[in-house]
């Protein structure tokens, strides 16, 4: 048996027995046992759509189980609401976090449960300082009196778990945390994480990077197809076998493909580094995050634009797209001198769509059915005299559906309904319909497991071969590896462009050199 810190007791701190849960059409999880010790940081593993979304919200009071039990510390619990949750002592940090963006951070740890004086006044001054003695105890030295809107992402979640830890959290949910983190405040999380280990809470992380598990975790769970099929030790020796049990009937050679650093030549694009231009900016600046951009994209091409977090990639993504006022000396669609974009529906005209890395609050309709937001971005092409033709809607749907491998039991359902590797294709989806020759990614592949993150790319390169041109904006040097040429932005502003042969030559080293 492991030794886990802060306890030498043999009773899970959460077990859960025979759990299953069904939607329409949807076995989600499907007989599932798991216990995690006190003290312990267990991984789960597993493609988008295995069923960890679901049990988190099983653990989290969201929704109830059709059969099976959970326990705390060996007493039987019913969570049959997100309050009951967490008056057991269950506390969720989810991807998305929960914080309200105009309370300052002392009433965002506490909100629900404010301190109080005799007069049932708010006692303020109490707050601010349980809340700097919460964020100090963990690490995190925070001006309380500020909004959270304020706050980097790291000190947000910072934030989120110190409120997990006010209400004496027993078991801490933690979903892809990691996802919009920097490195060196993944490193900062991670110490975190060992402190409150050592006091002997239970903690689940989820994630779908393999080296963060084998650094933090004790243990890995890996879940496919709404089933628990089997758990490691988080040692980076077992990662072929956690690979294997995650991807289940894929074969060797496309295990391997996974691997982003497995090939020599482009990945994505096709190697086409001059001719067409798809898209060429000179001297675009705005008013705070960019100056003087100068990038050119060619017809057939796959650029990466990359950088630490903070750069400025969503701020140029919105200016390619049209979303976000900006100045330039030229900008040239297809040959076209166009001046400026004045909106998304000026850059759509032209050919240019864009994925943002917001997917569910930017890229989607998540209460609009799959096959609406498909069609969303070309509904003229499906309707006359404002009359939408369900029937040829329908077909485009099911036509994307299977192109794209789409897993829906039904295009009706709302998008909402979908793992975020499926949202995305569905993302992808509405930009094909719609025919547009440049897309604009935005981290495409964040937050998605490792067999979702393969078929996009399959996905990116196969728009490329079919004459479009992509643009990807990303913080992951891997993928930024895989384009054609890399362009390294800081600051706001592009220092460097990588050339192919050299990304080859020198690796990462020849992109991550331009980031000090």
């Amino acid at each position: 048996m492991i030794a886990f810190a802060g306890t030498a007791q043999d009773v899970a701190r959460v077990s859960i027995t025979g759990v299953s849960k069904s939607y329409p059409g949807t076995r989600a999880l499907i007989d599932l046992d798991l216990a995690v010790m006190p003290g312990e940081v267990h991984g789960i593993a597993g493609q988008n759509g295995a069923g960890k979304s679901t049990l988190v919200r099983i653990l989290s009071g969201v929704e109830r189980p059709d059969t099976g039990t959970i326990r705390l510390d060996g007493e039987e619990v019913s969570l049959e609401t997100p309050q009951a949750a967490q008056r057991a002592q269950i506390m969720t940090v989810h991807q998305e976090l929960s914080l309200i963006p105009y309370l300052s951070v002392a009433e965002n740890i506490f909100v629900g449960d404010m301190p109080r004086t005799r007069a049932g006044s708010i006692a303020w001054r109490r707050l601010r300082r349980d809340a700097r003695q919460q964020l100090l105890a963990l690490g995190f030295d925070i001006d309380v009196r500020k909004p959270v809107s304020a706050l980097p992402i790291a000190h947000r979640q910072a934030v989120e778990i110190a409120k997990a830890i006010s209400r004496n959290a027993r078991v801490l949910i933690l979903d892809e945390p990691t996802a919009t983190l920097p490195r060196h405040d993944v490193a900062k999380l991670f110490e975190l994480l060992r402190r409150l280990r050592t006091s002997g809470i239970a903690i689940i992380f989820i994630s779908h990077h393999f080296d963060e598990m084998y650094e933090i975790c004790d243990t890995i769970s890996v879940f496919r197809d709404g089933r628990r099929v089997a758990g490691f030790v988080a040692e980076e020796e077992n990662h072929d076998a956690i690979l294997q049990a995650m991807l289940g009937s894929m074969n060797p050679e496309d295990s391997q493909r996974l691997q982003l650093g497995a090939s020599d030549t482009p990945r994505l694009g096709l190697g086409r580094v001059d001719g067409e231009v798809a898209l060429e900016v000179q001297g675009l600046s705005d008013d705070s995050n960019l100056s003087d951009v100068d990038l050119v994209l060619h017809r057939g091409e796959v650029l990466g634009v990359a950088g630490l977090s903070g750069s400025g990639q969503t701020q140029l993504a919105a200016a390619l797209f049209g979303a976000q006022k900006y100045a330039a000396r030229s900008f040239t669609v297809s040959g076209r001198q166009v001046g400026r974009l004045h909106s998304p529906a000026n850059a759509v005209r032209l050919g240019l769509g864009l994925l943002p890395e917001e997917r569910k609050s930017q890229g989607l309709i998540l209460p609009m059915s799959i096959t609406r937001n498909i069609t969303l971005a070309a509904l003229g092409k499906f309707s006359r005299l404002a009359v939408i033709d369900k029937r040829k809607e329908a077909a485009t749907g099911q036509r994307m559906r299977t192109a794209l491998s789409i897993k829906a039991p039904s295009l009706g359902r709302p998008v909402a309904t979908l793992s975020g590797g499926n949202q995305q294709k569905v993302a992808l989806a509405k930009w094909l319909v719609s025919g547009v020759r440049t897309l604009i990614f935005v981290e495409p592949t964040r937050g998605v497991d490792v067999g979702a993150k393969l078929e996009i790319y399959e996905l990116i390169r196969g728009f490329v071969e079919g004459g479009g041109s992509a643009i990807i904006i990303t913080s992951e040097i891997d993928e930024a590896l895989m384009c054609d040429r890399v362009a390294v932005l800081r600051r706001g502003t592009i220092v460097a462009t990588v050339d192919r042969p050299t990304i080859e030559r020198d690796g990462e080293v020849a992109v991550m050199k331009f980031f000090a």
